[in-house]
C-alpha cells in the first residue's frame, strides 16, 4: 500500500510521441497538470500487459513536464496479482525510443496519499485510501526535482503484452442529486448503477475531514458504508 511519484520532461519540438507504460498496481499519467491517462491493465505473473498511449495532442511547443503516479498494492487480491514491481515504461518518438524508466527517472514517496495503512473495503476489492490535500503542491507542472531522488532498477522476468483490449472511455458527467442532509452528513444518489470516479467542488471555512461512503444499501437514511464483518465501503 505505497504510493509513489515520477517525473521527467520532454522538450517537444514536433514528431509523434507514444509511451508504452506498465505498472504494478495502477497509474496516473499527467502531462502539465493535465489527467492524460489512468487506468492498469491486470495481468498474471507469467504474462502482464502494457498500455501503448499517445501523448502528442497533450504536449505543447517547448518543454513539458510528465508526471506518473503509482498505486503499489503489494497483495494479491480478487482482481489483482501482486507482482512485486514498481512503474516500467518506454517513451517513443516516432518510433524511435528516447527514454526509459532506468535511474535516470526521478521518483519520491507521495506526500498527499499515505502509504502503508492498508485497511481494506472488502477481500474482492483490496485497499481503501487516504488523501491529505495540505500536502499538495506544483509539482505537476513545475520543472523542479528537489525533494525527488534516483529511481532504483528492479530486476523481473515479467514477459510483457500489449493490452488486449482498448481503455475505457469517459462519457458525460452525470450530477447526482441530493437527498437528504443531517448536520454535517450529505446523502447523494446518481439514480442508477454506474461506473466511474467522483468531482466534489468544496468550500471550506476551517480545515475539515472528509469521509466518501459508497454503496447501495441505506440504513437510518444514510449509506450504510460499514458491517459487522469488518467491510469498509469509504475512503
Amino acid at each position: 500500500d505505497e504510493f509513489a511519484e515520477f517525473k521527467f520532461f520532454v522538450n517537444y519540438g514536433g514528431g509523434e510521441y507514444k509511451i508504452k507504460i506498465f505498472a504494478d498496481s495502477d497509474y496516473i499519467l499527467y502531462v502539465n497538470g493535465k489527467v492524460a491517462f489512468f487506468g492498469q491493465y491486470h495481468g498474471y505473473k507469467e504474462r502482464s500487459f502494457y498500455d501503448t498511449l499517445k501523448l502528442t495532442d497533450f504536449l505543447k511547443k517547448g518543454d513539458n513536464v510528465v508526471f506518473i503516479e503509482v498505486w503499489h498494492y503489494g497483495n494479491s487480491n480478487f482482481s489483482h496479482i501482486d507482482l512485486g514491481v514498481g512503474l516500467s515504461f518506454e517513451l517513443c518518438r516516432d518510433g524511435e525510443t528516447v527514454l526509459v524508466s532506468d535511474e535516470r527517472i526521478f521518483s519520491r514517496k507521495s506526500p498527499v496519499y499515505k502509504s502503508g495503512i492498508k485497511k481494506e473495503i472488502t477481500m474482492q476489492l483490496g485497499y481503501t485510501f487516504f488523501y491529505d490535500a495540505r500536502n499538495e503542491d506544483d509539482v505537476k507542472t513545475n520543472f523542479s526535482l528537489q525533494g525527488f531522488s534516483e529511481s532504483t532498477i528492479v530486476k523481473n522476468a515479467i514477459v510483457f503484452s500489449e493490452r488486449p483490449n482498448e481503455k475505457l472511455t469517459e462519457r458525460e458527467r452525470l450530477i447526482a442529486k441530493p437527498i437528504k442532509q443531517e448536520g454535517s452528513v450529505y446523502l447523494f444518489d446518481l439514480g442508477k448503477e454506474v461506473s466511474g470516479y467522483l468531482f466534489f467542488d468544496l468550500i471550506c471555512e476551517e480545515e475539515t475531514q472528509l469521509k466518501i461512503c459508497f454503496g447501495e444499501h441505506i440504513t437510518g437514511g444514510f449509506v450504510r458504508a460499514v458491517f459487522d464483518n469488518g467491510r469498509d465501503f469509504s475512503v
